[in-house]
């Protein structure tokens, strides 16, 4: 039950309309529960799973209206403080096309911080267990090191990348081979894929998943920032 309190609490400090709000949580009989906003629609993944199946795509404007949305919810979650006006060092850690609703209205919500790291957090999750999906994971979290906001960054540009390609980044016949590209990523710009990606859109994404931390962009809102430059339509 500590995750799930864990979770409810920082879940309940990011007031963003692009994050999924938690009202409440609760205790019953010793169980806990949360409240949150209901989403009327489907996750980003049930989407491009029925768009593939009838070989369609998103218009890259819509793809990076999606991320954009994300991003702007994701520099919040970053942002957050704790009751003590200092950062919470918040990192979801999952950004992944499951964790991400459309709702029927045309709203982008991010959910689940539920492995969330930050800053007094009660039960830290160790470093050895690998928590996340594994091909949305930024090389240094997939050697099970470090995390900050721009490993969510890296994670993000992934889910853009297959949102404008329609296809996995990462494919690998088990998880250990998987865990293998992950960990040593070298991306194809996404206008291999899709001859209409404008050149400033590509750039934008491999800025985002460049695999050392140094030279990759610094935080959600900067990726924000790029992709809007790039195509300025998708807002």
């Amino acid at each position: 039950g500590r995750m799930f309190v864990d979770e409810a609490i920082i879940s309940s400090r990011i007031d963003h309309p692009n994050v999924v709000h938690v009202t409440e949580l609760g205790e019953q009989d010793g169980a806990y529960f949360l409240v949150m906003e209901y989403v009327h629609g489907v996750a980003l993944s049930q989407l491009l799973a029925a768009l593939s199946k009838r070989g369609r795509r998103l218009s890259p404007e819509l793809a990076v209206h999606i991320a954009v949305r994300v991003a702007e919810g994701l520099h919040a979650a970053h942002e957050t403080l704790g009751e003590d006006g200092q950062p919470l060092g918040v990192v979801h850690r999952d950004i992944s096309p499951q964790n991400v609703l459309l709702s029927a209205n045309g709203h982008v919500k991010l959910i689940d911080f539920g492995i969330a790291k930050a800053r007094g957090r009660v039960q830290q999750t160790t470093t050895t267990s690998l928590k996340g999906k594994i091909r949305y994971m930024a090389p240094e979290q997939a050697y099970g090191r470090a995390v900050d906001r721009r490993t969510d960054v890296y994670a993000l540009a992934v889910v853009l990348w297959e949102m404008l390609t329609m296809r996995r980044m990462f494919s690998a016949e088990n998880d250990f081979a998987l865990l293998d590209l992950v960990r040593n990523p070298s991306p194809a710009p996404p206008s291999m894929y899709l001859e209409s990606c404008p050149h400033a859109l590509d750039a934008a994404v491999m800025h985002a998943l460049v695999p050392a931390l140094e030279g990759r962009t610094q935080t959600a809102h900067d990726l924000r920032r790029e992709l809007a430059l790039a195509l300025p339509g998708a807002l």
